[in-house]
């Protein structure tokens, strides 16, 4: 599953509301769009999250968290052409992590670009 744990108490849609709401003060805050895109894959809306994925990756793109779910949730789409380019970029940024190789060639082998 994709989806960060909801604190005790809370529900997505009361998460959802305050970030739209921060989102609408802070459009440009990379932290609020990621934040935002796991509150919205929480409620299984998975296109809106991978837009707030992509602004959250567009605003900081030193930020890894971002890149792993915006590829997992490529992934679990079946969109796999996408998760490769998207992982190829991300090993190219972080090179010694060693997630990020692993799921690249994951989506390689999911896509049939892998040798056998």
């Amino acid at each position: 599953m994709i989806s960060p744990r909801t604190p005790k108490g809370h529900r997505p849609v009361d998460a959802i509301a305050k970030l739209q709401s921060d989102l609408h003060r802070q459009p440009e805050n990379p932290e609020l769009h990621f934040a935002f895109a796991q509150a919205l894959l929480r409620s299984g809306r998975k296109l809106q999250a991978e837009h707030h994925l992509r602004q959250s990756i567009r605003l900081n793109p030193e930020q890894p968290g971002a890149w792993a779910l915006l590829g997992v949730l490529l992934e679990r789409r079946r969109a796999y052409a996408d998760a490769v380019q998207l992982f190829q970029a991300a090993t190219s940024k972080f090179p010694e992590d060693l997630d990020f190789w692993i799921k690249l060639g994951r989506s390689l082998r999911r896509e049939g670009h892998a040798e056998k």
